[in-house]
């Protein structure tokens, strides 16, 4: 079934007021339906859906879409799963994606994907039938309600229990039917030496890890009495979890973040589950590691712009809030930092006769991030401070943010804006060598010409310049099968995202996405000018080499006249050559920008719109 085919036949089959009154109560109001916006903290009904039209709006946020957009905004996810998920739900097959593809071999992947899923759905349900009734689980309840964890917040995070043994879960799942090798992949079983299989959590608390819609992906284990064993382990990397990209608790404090427009980000998972049975619902937390870039994005992307951050007292927390920082602040997000005082964690201030009261002040009093930057700027020696201080404002790019962030760096650092200025100036120019600074884009495979690469940044960037692309006779200079194939596909009117492979979503995202460099009539320019430039370049080089390729065969023959005709066309060659070089000399943005107007054509569309892509 072609892509279009199927978001239609997922559409006639899921009725938009059945969908969207699952997640808010829609009154009837006239030949519409109202209720309040599930999207922004509101009391008045400001969001309409048209049933007729199988659509939505919010005349307060502004939110508005069909079906799969509802879907995408209230779970966070991306238009690909969306697609998924309403679609097995209409019991609508999908096979569009694969077409450029082997499907048999996407096929297999899926299913295989599909089959850790659900070992992993069943485990979850296993450790918490455990924890609710198993008699060996009577420690665990014990901590559990010493904790403070009532039993509806154990049951909201699926909390449950490992049971003591080497093998309880591995006779579990081999009486389910499961293959071991999957069991394996999911993560929930070892092998030893003999190639015998033994459970991976033993006499642990288990934490499920789950993401969008509710979907148990992992798991991480806590030990609940003294023990030289760790006290956590976590799920490895399967094919289904990547530890470094999800959130602990997102799936629970995705509305509740909404609502209150910010997320109050912390280390570990008892925190989170703490701070839900508290009252603080739009809690979320890392997985085992250290703050990831990706889980920035997740987060602040889909569901809020604004993060409180939790970290403990100890030198270690205040490193980890500053690394923190360092990669929050550059995207234009806001945060402020809450360290809690020496010796506490959240448990045990949340749990002092005045331990919300507490902990409200120190969020109302926690410094803005860029106060806090500043502040351990300010304890290094000052040679580190300046080192430090020009690092991290290397790494805002967007200029909009670069004034403001480097004036009010200056004036908490006490020292000269203009010398950090001209510093920064000096650096950037130094990076750039010469002219103005023009978004340059990652490669996407490390056989690929940097003409390719720009070529393909500039499409997806410009998508409404195909035309003058085309008559560049860019596709021409896209030599390799990568570059061809993405370029191929960047031409279809309507983009089915699909058929990108996971590498060409990340750089569409990356080149055009919330956090890529704007696409202003300048920068449209000046992009447009490095392309040309780069265009004429090659080509005029490949004319340079196919005449001289000629000469070469045409000396082997001894013809002297046909040498002179080969000559007059390289010496044309080189003419061109220079006449392009004095005209990219002296191109002017102002001009470009003129006559793109004057043709009634923008510069750059509206290219973060729908899928979240172009």
């Amino acid at each position: 079934m072609q892509h279009t085919d199927t978001v239609g036949a997922v559409k006639a089959r899921i009725n938009i007021v059945t969908l969207i009154g699952r997640y808010v109560q829609l009154k009837r109001n006239g030949s519409r339906w109202c209720a309040p916006c599930p999207f922004h903290k509101e009391t008045k009904p400001s969001f309409y859906v048209n049933e007729e039209q199988g659509s939505f709006h919010c005349f307060g946020c502004h939110a508005s879409g069909d079906i799969f957009a509802f879907y995408q905004l209230i779970h966070g996810v991306d238009f690909a799963k969306a697609l998924e998920a309403l679609a097995r739900e209409a019991g609508v097959p999908l096979k569009g994606g694969g077409q450029r593809r082997d499907l048999a071999q996407q096929k297999k992947e899926r299913d295989r994907k599909l089959v850790i899923q659900e070992i992993s759905t069943y485990t979850a349900k296993l450790f918490a039938q455990a924890l609710a009734s198993q008699p060996a689980s009577a420690p665990c309840r014990r901590y559990l309600e010493k904790r403070g964890l009532s039993q509806a917040i154990c049951q909201t995070f699926g909390l449950g229990w490992a049971l003591d043994g080497w093998d309880n879960l591995v006779t579990a799942l081999k009486k389910a039917g499961y293959p071991e090798d999957l069991c394996v992949e999911a993560g929930l079983l070892g092998r030893n030496k003999q190639g015998g299989l033994f459970d991976r959590f033993r006499a642990r608390l288990i934490f499920p890890i789950t993401t969008f819609p509710n979907q148990v992906i992992a798991f991480g284990g806590r030990i609940i009495q003294e023990s030289e064993a760790p006290k956590y382990i976590n799920s490895p990397e399967t094919p289904i979890y990547h530890k470094g990209s999800h959130l602990y608790g997102l799936v629970q404090a995705s509305q509740a973040i909404r609502n209150q427009g910010f997320a109050l980000l912390t280390e570990g998972y008892m925190d989170v589950v703490t701070l839900h049975q508290f009252g603080y619902s739009n809690a979320v937390g890392v997985l085992g590691t250290s703050l990831t870039q990706e889980q920035i994005d997740r987060l602040c992307e889909r569901f809020t712009q604004r993060l409180v951050l939790l970290f403990d007292g100890d030198p270690p927390g205040r490193k980890a809030a500053l690394r923190a920082c360092q990669m929050i602040l550059p995207k234009g997000l806001d945060c402020k930092v809450v360290l809690l005082p020496e010796p506490e964690d959240i448990d045990s201030l949340l749990r002092k006769a005045n331990g919300p009261e507490l902990f409200n002040d120190l969020q109302a009093k926690a410094p803005d991030g860029l106060s806090y930057l500043a502040d351990c700027f300010r304890q290094m020696a000052p040679r580190e401070m300046i080192a430090q201080t020009h690092e991290f404002l290397a790494k805002v790019t967007l200029p909009e943010l670069f004034n403001p962030i480097a004036s009010r760096l200056a004036r908490l650092l006490d020292i000269s804006e203009r010398d950090l200025r001209l510093a920064e100036t000096d650096r950037r120019l130094h990076q750039a060598k010469s002219g103005p600074l023009i978004y340059r884009p990652r490669p996407l495979n490390e056989t690929m010409s940097v003409i390719e690469r720009q070529i393909l940044m500039f499409t997806v960037r410009y998508r409404n310049q195909l035309p003058l692309l085309q008559d560049l006779g860019v596709s021409n200079l896209l030599t390799t099968d990568a570059a061809r194939d993405f370029w191929t596909k960047l031409q279809e009117p309507d983009l089915d995202w699909e058929l990108f492979s996971p590498k060409e979503q990340e750089l569409c995202s990356q080149w055009s996405g919330k956090g890529a460099p704007p696409c202003t009539p300048d920068d449209f320019a000046r992009e447009l000018a490095a392309l040309k430039k780069a265009v004429d370049t090659c080509n005029q080089q490949r004319d340079k080499e196919l005449v001289a390729r000629a000469i070469r065969r045409n000396a082997e023959k001894d013809d002297f006249t046909s040498d002179l005709v080969y000559l007059e066309a390289l010496q044309q060659t080189l003419a061109n050559q220079r006449d392009t070089t004095a005209k990219a000399a002296s191109f002017s943005p102002q001009t470009e920008e003129a006559a793109q107007n004057k043709e009634g054509t923008t510069p750059c569309a509206d290219q973060r719109r729908g899928r979240g892509m172009i």
